[in-house]
């Protein structure tokens, strides 16, 4: 049976606890910083005990858990990352109270009884298309919501804006030009004709 490095994860910092295969507590719940220097301590410690194999187990924190699990795979770790509904699903307190310390302790005992698959990292360029396509849909989430709002700021003040630029052109350059020009209807109202002929003749639009 491997001996259980634990690691209960936040953002910048984690709680970690080892413990032998006999359940030995080998090193105490302390909190490290994600920093070269104490991820180095946190080593040196580690090989001080001259442990055999060592495991791993963390919970997934989206781009948190990140470097930790870089380190530990630079330095020949067997990683076992699992998903954290899982972990809330088997702790051995069912009580609300949370301590970070506590976690630690959940998760030697998470993998004390389950079997595990390893960590295996994907490819580098599977890291960054996966990285990419979320930048991209979180993007073009926020561009269709900024759309959304604009349009429904200029039906409060100009209803029938709409009604001149149709099937979504209030958003092409024109449009957004008139509307910067003439941001309401009373100012159309009290435009001269000619220039509003003149507005759209510039930049060839037929209504």
């Amino acid at each position: 049976m491997h001996n259980c490095l634990a690691i209960d994860v936040v953002k910048g910092k984690s709680m970690v606890t080892l413990i032998s295969s006999c359940g030995e507590v080998l090193i105490e719940p302390y909190e490290i910083n994600h920093s070269i220097n104490d991820f180095s301590n946190l080593l040196n410690r580690i090989n001080k005990l001259k442990l055999g194999s060592i495991s791993v187990i963390m919970e997934s924190t989206g781009i948190y858990h990140r470097p930790v699990e870089r380190f530990l795979l630079e330095n020949n770790f067997k990683v076992f990352v699992i998903n954290p509904i899982y972990g809330k699903m088997h702790k051995r307190n069912l009580r609300k109270t949370k301590t970070d310390k506590e976690d630690c302790f959940n998760l030697v005992n998470l993998f004390l009884t389950n079997t595990f698959k390893e960590y295996i990292k994907p490819e580098q360029l599977c890291l960054d298309l996966n990285a990419l396509s979320r930048q991209y849909f979180a993007l073009d989430e926020l561009c269709v919501n900024l759309k959304n709002r604009y349009r429904n700021l200029v039906y409060l003040c100009f209803p029938e804006y709409e009604l001149i630029f149709k099937n979504n052109t209030i958003y092409s350059s024109i449009a957004l030009e008139f509307i910067e020009k003439y941001p309401h209807a009373d100012i159309i109202a009290n435009t001269r004709i000619d220039c509003l002929q003149n507005f759209f003749k510039k930049h060839n639009f037929s209504y």
